[in-house]
């Protein structure tokens, strides 16, 4: 660090510096800072003077970086679609937007309020996707961020299912789900209808508010209310009727002639 102009100091009296560090935006929270002088000849004063080696090294207290609280903003978009049937999986009903307001945030869990006329066992399993291609449409390229539906299913209980987010469910462990402030995170909200749905019934999902998302501390999510998707009627699959027909055999010309055949007696 240089001193322009240089620092002048007079006889008798004291001059003091405050040493300032600007953190980058990418810190890692949890590292350490501190600033050190650790002799007499890490200061450079103009000849001929010199500086005294008393009181070195000189070191401030340690500090600790800290996360800055970000804010995330949640909205949603309806994908319900016009018609749901008794047994259909992979039942799009909404399409989340998740937005940092800077740097990161870890999204830990997600609980949904069923809504509609039913109940909880009209609903096979929630299941939560990245929709990484943000069509707003279960695709291929989509990545499933909790359970396996078909062997640990989320299901329903009161009306309210909590799915908690794993970026990466078939690694061993739960690998967090941190979205960026730069590329917002799109979520497709999935639902698996049972087999057994009791009709008429109506399914919905909804983010009732601001208190159902988990994020981890100090980051907090900015309030909404009641994030939802349109109510559907469960119904059920239509049968499909096939029709066949039987060719007669033409009649011989004696029974043409006779009205009658040798073989109908």
């Amino acid at each position: 660090m240089t001193f322009s102009p240089a620092l002048t100091v007079q006889v008798g009296t004291t001059r003091s510096v405050i040493l300032a560090y600007d953190v980058n935006a990418n810190a890692t929270p949890g590292n350490k800072l501190t600033a050190r002088l650790v002799a007499a000849s890490y200061v450079t004063p103009v000849a001929p003077d010199t500086v005294s080696s008393v009181n070195f090294p000189i070191t401030n207290p340690t500090v600790t970086i800290t996360d800055v609280p970000d804010e995330l903003a949640v909205t949603s978009t309806d994908k319900a679609p016009m018609t749901a049937y008794v047994g259909q999986e992979n039942v799009v009903m909404q399409q989340l937007t998740l937005t940092p307001g800077s740097n990161t945030v870890q999204v830990n869990s997600l609980t949904f309020t069923r809504g509609g006329i039913g109940v909880d066992a009209d609903v096979a399993s929630v299941v939560l996707y990245h929709d990484v291609d943000e069509s707003g449409t279960l695709t291929d390229g989509d990545v499933r961020l909790c359970k396996d539906p078909d062997t640990n299913p989320i299901k329903f209980s009161a009306g309210q299912a909590t799915v908690a987010l794993d970026a990466d469910p078939v690694t061993v462990g739960v690998q967090p789900f941190i979205v960026d402030y730069s590329t917002p995170a799109k979520l497709l909200v999935v639902l698996n209808l049972s087999g057994e749905a009791t009709l008429p019934a109506t399914v919905q999902t909804n983010l009732a508010s601001q208190a159902f998302v988990a994020v981890e501390s100090p980051d907090t999510v900015a309030a909404f209310v009641n994030l939802q998707s349109s109510a559907r009627t469960i119904q059920t699959v239509g049968d499909t009727l096939s029709l066949t027909s039987v060719r007669n055999p033409p009649l011989l010309p004696q029974c043409r002639a006779m009205r009658t055949c040798p073989w109908s007696g």
